[in-house]
This record gives C-alpha cells, sequence and structure tokens, in this order.
C-alpha cells in the first residue's frame, strides 16, 4: 500500500504543495498533520508508522516534512528499513531501497549544511542591502517541469492562479507566460484514478468559494 503523509506547521501554512505533488503519486491513503517542524511530537505520523505493513511505502513531499534534524531522518528511515517499509521522498527523488540510498543521504546532509549556510549569508547581505540602498535582491525564480505539473495538476483542482503564485514564489504574469509553453498548454498531469481523499481535499477547503476567484 502506497501511504502519503502531508505536515503543516500552523494553520497559516497551505498544504497545496503537498497536496498536488502526492495527487500524482495516485496513494492509496493520505495523512495530513499540522505539528511545528521544531517539535518531535506527530501524534498522526507516530500512529500512521505503527499502522504501517511490510511492503508498505510512505510518500512524502520532502525531508523536512517527515523529520525534524537529520538524525531524526536517519533514525526514521532505518526504523521503517527494519520493518520493510520504503521512503520515498518527492522533492529529493529520494527512495529509501535504491542501492545507493545511503550514499545519497550523506551528500544531502552536506549539501543541507551548505546551503544553510548560504541562506544565512544571503539573509543578511538582502537585509543590509535593503536598509542601506533600498534594493531589492532576487526575482521570479524558473520553474522546473516538475514545478509545472504540480501547478497543472492546482489549476485542473480549480486552484485560483492568485494562490498558486504565491506558492512558487512567482508573479502572476510569469505563471502565465509559463502556461503559455506549448509543452504544458495542452498537457493532461492527473491520472484518471486520483486519490479520491486528495481530490476531495482540493475541493472543499482550497476550491474557490466563487468563479471569479479562478482568474488568475
Amino acid at each position: 500500500m502506497k501511504i502519503g503523509y502531508i505536515r503543516i506547521s500552523n494553520k497559516d501554512e497551505s498544504p497545496i504543495k503537498q497536496i498536488a505533488a502526492l495527487a500524482m503519486e495516485n496513494c492509496d491513503r493520505v495523512v495530513e498533520e499540522q505539528s511545528p517542524h521544531a517539535t518531535k511530537e506527530r501524534p498522526e505520523l507516530a500512529t500512521l508508522l505503527a499502522e504501517m505493513k511490510q511492503g508498505d511505502t510512505l510518500v512524502v513531499w520532502g525531508f523536512e516534512r517527515l523529520a525534524y534534524s537529520f538524525s531524526d531522518l536517519n533514525e526514521t528511515i532505518a526504523a521503517l528499513h527494519a520493518r520493510g517499509i520504503t521512503l520515498h521522498s518527492l522533492r529529493e527523488k529520494f527512495i529509501s531501497t535504491h542501492p545507493d540510498a545511503a550514499a545519497m543521504l550523506r551528500m544531502l546532509r552536506h549539501l543541507v549544511d551548505l546551503k544553510t549556510f548560504i541562506d544565512g549569508e544571503r539573509g543578511a547581505l538582502i537585509a543590509a542591502g535593503q536598509k542601506a540602498n533600498r534594493v531589492r535582491f532576487g526575482g521570479n525564480r524558473k520553474l522546473s517541469d516538475r514545478d509545472m505539473q504540480m501547478i497543472l495538476a492546482l489549476i485542473d483542482n480549480k486552484i485560483p492562479k492568485v494562490q498558486i503564485a504565491k506558492k512558487f514564489g512567482i508573479s502572476q504574469q510569469a505563471l502565465s507566460r509559463s502556461l503559455r509553453d506549448p509543452r504544458y498548454r495542452s498537457e493532461v498531469i492527473l491520472r484518471p484514478r486520483r486519490n479520491k481523499a486528495l481530490k476531495e481535499r482540493l475541493h472543499t477547503k482550497d476550491a474557490p468559494t466563487s468563479p471569479s476567484n479562478d482568474e488568475g
């Protein structure tokens, strides 16, 4: 059985991106939980892991959705492996049963340490630039093919474009330009056998209340 796990840190965080990613995986079941990243207490996850059986696959959007530290992640992966359960992290393209999984974890650990340092340095530069010169750093980031797949999945489920643009960190104009790309204009992303729970979750909680909200 393929089971998805979604975690949001607080009520203000939207699970849209995680929902879209898991929708494309056709999970048999999806569990959603609200829990701060800094805490290890995740009762819904604990219950889910206790119920999983040998041969099952746990699907998450990213490592940080599952664990609050790398040591916690390693312990969780080891515990799942001992029970014959596979972990699939979509963003990192990580599958725990892959022969190179251990090497990939070591590499990711180094990358995370480097990213933390770079983000800290860049954040300081941005703050200093804005304060001294009112300079704005950054801009619309380049969307990957997977980003576009998730965006099309969200549009297919009537999520307003203004919400989509905000969640992907781009302007509505940049989103519209990307959607005009011939590669994505007529592409069908969601498979016919979408997970029913995910589809209902998208429509009941995240769909707009009036047709006017569909306009980008």
